[in-house]
C-alpha cells in the first residue's frame, strides 16, 4: 500500500514538474516570439524610413533643378532687358551728341 501510494506521489511529481516546465518553456517562447516582432518592426520601420528619404531627396533634386533652370531663365531674361536698355540708351545718347 505504502509502495503504490509513494508510486502514486511520484508519477504525480512528474506530471506537475512536466507542466511546470511546459509552462517556463512557453514563456520563454512567448518572449522569443515577442523580440522577433519588436526586430521586426523595427526593420520594417527602417526600411519604410529610408524610402521615404530616397523619394523626399529624389523630389528635391527635381525641385533644385528646375529652381536652377527658372532662376537661369530670369537671369538670362534681365541680361537681354539690360543689354535693350544699354542700346536704347546709347541710341538716344547718340541722338543728343548729334544735335
Amino acid at each position: 500500500v505504502v509502495r503504490k501510494h509513494l508510486q502514486c506521489m511520484h508519477k504525480s511529481a512528474r506530471v506537475i514538474q512536466t507542466y511546470y516546465q511546459m509552462h517556463k518553456q512557453r514563456q520563454y517562447l512567448k518572449r522569443l516570439h515577442w523580440a522577433a516582432t519588436a526586430i521586426q518592426q523595427r526593420y520594417r520601420a527602417c526600411q519604410i524610413r529610408d524610402a521615404h528619404v530616397r523619394h523626399y531627396n529624389s523630389l528635391k533634386k527635381a525641385v533644385v533643378c528646375i529652381q536652377s533652370f527658372y532662376r537661369g531663365f530670369r537671369a538670362r531674361e534681365l541680361v537681354e532687358k539690360i543689354k535693350a536698355a544699354r542700346h536704347i540708351k546709347s541710341f538716344i545718347m547718340m541722338c543728343i551728341t548729334r544735335k
